[in-house]
């Protein structure tokens, strides 16, 4: 590049499975950033429409825009996690990106994404959540298989410390390893003063609670993977120490 020549953006994919409500933010935030022309490629149309969620056991439909603020593309119309997209093979050779950030390595249309990427010289991210378990240290044929997958992939996004081990733990040299946790926009939940005071009362209003009562907040489904019982007994372990 000639000294004094305007900067050339950088041509950032994303492969993700579906829309998710936390990740839309920061992919506005990428596209309004002077230097990258971001195009985020989603697997399937899952979360877009209303939808029947099996672990909150009723209907969703988002209240905040999940489709805005940034260029985007479907690989396929399907309302389902399952299957491979094939197309992810032209769209990688023809949009001829500088990077791609590739949401883990679960699916055989992510796999096909990374070859196609490592071909046609575009360097590729993986981003996860995977965090180091007891099984994660056995040895065998889906240890390698992965070990030989991590050591073409150029960069890791780690959201945290157990999952910088996990990486680590694969061979993963950490100058490859780059920290970005997962967010929320803050706009979404931030209430003022007054406006939190009110909310605050309204809450345990409804609730029953007195003002001065502690009360915990868990923010998931009720479902035995996230484990609200862990939460339950923890505190009443406090309390009888207390």
């Amino acid at each position: 590049m000639q000294p004094g020549a305007p900067s050339q953006k950088i041509r950032l994919g994303i492969l993700v499975s579906h829309p998710i409500q936390y990740f839309t933010p920061v992919y506005r935030e990428l596209a309004n950033a002077h230097d990258i022309d971001l195009t985020v490629l989603f697997r399937t149309r899952v979360g877009v429409d209303e939808y029947h969620d099996e672990g909150f056991g009723t209907a969703i439909r988002w209240d905040i825009p999940l489709l805005e603020g940034y260029s985007h593309k479907f690989l396929s119309r399907k309302r389902t996690l399952s299957g491979t997209e094939l197309t992810i093979v032209q769209e990688v050779r023809r949009r001829k990106f500088d990077v791609l950030l590739v949401h883990g390595y679960n699916s055989l249309t992510n796999l096909l994404a990374i070859l196609t990427a490592k071909l046609t010289g575009t360097q590729v991210l993986m981003w996860g959540d995977t965090r180091k378990m007891d099984h994660h240290r056995r040895s065998g044929v889906r240890r390698a298989l992965k070990s030989a997958l991590f050591k073409i992939v150029d960069g890791f996004v780690s959201i945290g410390t157990l999952n910088r081990d996990y990486y680590a733990s694969h061979g993963v040299d950490a100058r490859r390893l780059f920290f970005a946790p997962f967010c929320v926009s803050n706009s979404v939940f931030r209430l003022d003063g007054a406006n939190h005071a009110v909310a605050r009362a309204r809450i345990r209003g409804e609730l029953g609670l007195g003002q001065n009562e502690v009360l915990v907040l868990f923010v998931s489904k009720l479902t035995a993977r996230k484990r609200a019982d862990d939460l339950i007994r923890a505190f009443a372990l406090i309390e009888r120490q207390f």
